[in-house]
This record gives structure tokens, sequence and C-alpha cells, in this order.
């Protein structure tokens, strides 16, 4: 699953500074997913160490009564020099429109190639798989480590990552195991949508 909500989202790659929390409506999110959860099995539950992701898992802990581990391998991509920067501000930068067309072979300057991203999370997955076979593990990243391990699921490109779409509080379930990857959902988040349904009268 994808962190909550966060007050810069959309608006700044704030990639891995740290301190930057939930706001209201990311801890709304949470609970809300942590509801959709609260009939599942769920035996362990992982986090990036960043805290929008902690945050996130700290919640989902207090309401699964599951403890929290970190694994430092499903943190955000190292933005390196664009960390902390406005995508309109890098316009005119080709390395970012680079970046943006060919995920699988262009360096962020100064920081993380996609495909290492992509490795160190598939790896990180795998692992876990191999530690809770044939339960339910929920493992709190970010949409671009999201993205690139549901292109390694698939089998495709990390070029065509750009196409998924991974909102915060949403989850992609996974199948790993003795098989190929199954995917069995991406960005599903209609716990918010119900959520919403049921608190505005108008709908």
């Amino acid at each position: 699953m994808r962190h909550g909500a966060f007050d810069g989202l959309d608006k700044l790659l704030s990639g891995r500074i740290p301190g930057v929390g939930l706001n209201a409506s990311g801890r709304a999110q949470i609970r809300h997913l942590a509801e959709r959860l609260s009939d599942r099995r769920v035996a362990a539950l992982y986090t990036s160490p960043l805290q929008r992701a902690h945050d996130s898992a700290a919640l989902l802990s207090q309401a699964l009564s599951v403890a929290i581990h970190v694994e430092t391998d499903l943190r955000e991509v190292d933005f390196g020099a664009w960390t902390d920067q406005r995508p309109e501000d890098l316009a005119g930068d080709a390395n970012w429109h680079a970046f943006n067309e060919h995920r699988a072979t262009t360096r962020i300057p100064g920081g993380e190639l996609m495909l290492e991203v992509q490795a160190r999370a598939i790896a990180c997955l795998l692992r876990l798989a191999g530690q809770h076979r044939d339960q339910t593990v929920v493992a709190v990243s970010h949409a671009d480590v999201i993205r690139a391990v549901v292109a390694a699921c698939l089998g495709g490109s990390l070029d065509t990552t750009l196409r998924l779409t991974v909102e915060p509080a949403s989850v992609t379930e996974l199948s790993l195991g003795d098989h190929p990857p199954r995917i069995i959902r991406v960005n599903d988040t209609s716990h918010l949508v119900v959520s919403a349904s049921l608190a505005d009268p108008r709908r």
C-alpha cells in the first residue's frame, strides 16, 4: 500500500526529506484503510522508514494489533538533486525529460536509477513472502516504488510506469510465492470512495 496524503503532495518531490508526516486527510485515509483490513488476518506489517510511511504504519499497527517492522528497501526513490523541487521548475532540465521518457535507463542526478529501485523492492518483497508463506503481509511504501514492483510482476518496461496511477492510501495486492507473481489489484481506493459516500449526505 502507499502511505496517506501529506502537505506538498503532488507539488514537491519530497523524496527522502525527513519529517514529512501525514496531514489530517492522510490520517483519515489510513483509518478508513484500517477498517477495510480489519477482516483480513494480517500476519505482519512492514514499512519504509520515511515518516509519512511510518505514520501510516503506526495507525495500522494500532488498529490491527500488529507490530511494525522497518524495511529500508521499501523507502522512497532517492531523487538526488531534484529533492524538494517542484516538477514545473524542472521543465527546462533535459535529465528530467529523459527520466520521464526513459525511466529504465536514466539515472537521477545524484540519485538512483529506477532499475536499482525495482531490484531492491522486489528482493525485499520476495524475502518477506518467503518468511510469511500463505500469509497476508502489509508493506507500506511509495508511489514510484510500487509502480516499479508492478512493472516487474508484469514483465514490462519501467518506461511505462507513469501509465500506472498509485494514489495515497491505495492498495496494490500481489500474490508472491513458488509460482509466477500474480497481480490481484492495483491502486484500489474503494475503501476511500465508500467512506466519502457515507460521509456526504448528498451522495
